[in-house]
């Protein structure tokens, strides 16, 4: 799979479900402070991760474009739900991408993460910087690695 790859998958979804336009962020753009990330699992052939981590601001925007209601109408439950379906969407077309035979699990979304924080045993395969509306994206994906020796 290539960044162009992801951009496109990445695209397509979040366009088609939020109505916004997304681009390649400019440099290695990453959400700081109050974070929302999206992650589902691939298992079988290929096991990995895929995760979208973005500010809780763009992902209530979003939450707001894909409910049709003002963004503070919605509760936190709505906004993770949102994200939880863009990430869910937006993983299952990278998986097309990887060897399977594979699953995808369902999304866990978690308000005011760290973006920074790693999948334990996992190795970053690619990270691509987005933005919309002048707000990161991050799409990252991580391969599920050996078990750690003694």
């Amino acid at each position: 799979m290539t960044d162009e790859e992801i951009l496109g998958i990445t695209r397509d979804v979040w366009e088609s479900f939020t109505g916004r336009a997304i681009d390649v962020a400019d440099g290695q753009a990453r959400p700081g402070g109050d974070v929302t990330v999206g992650c589902v699992t691939v298992t079988g052939a290929w096991q990995g991760s895929v995760r979208l981590a973005c500010p809780a601001r763009l992902a209530r925007m979003a939450a707001s474009a894909m409910f049709d209601r003002p963004a503070d109408a919605l509760d936190d439950q709505e906004v993770a739900d949102a994200l939880g379906e863009l990430t869910n969407m937006v993983g299952g077309n990278i998986k097309s991408l990887i060897p399977g035979p594979s699953r995808l699990s369902m999304p866990a979304v978690t308000v005011g993460a760290s973006p920074t924080v790693e999948p334990p045993r996992a190795a970053l395969v690619t990270t691509v910087s987005l933005a919309c509306e002048g707000l990161p994206l991050t799409v990252s994906v991580w391969r599920e690695g050996p078990e750690p020796g003694p």
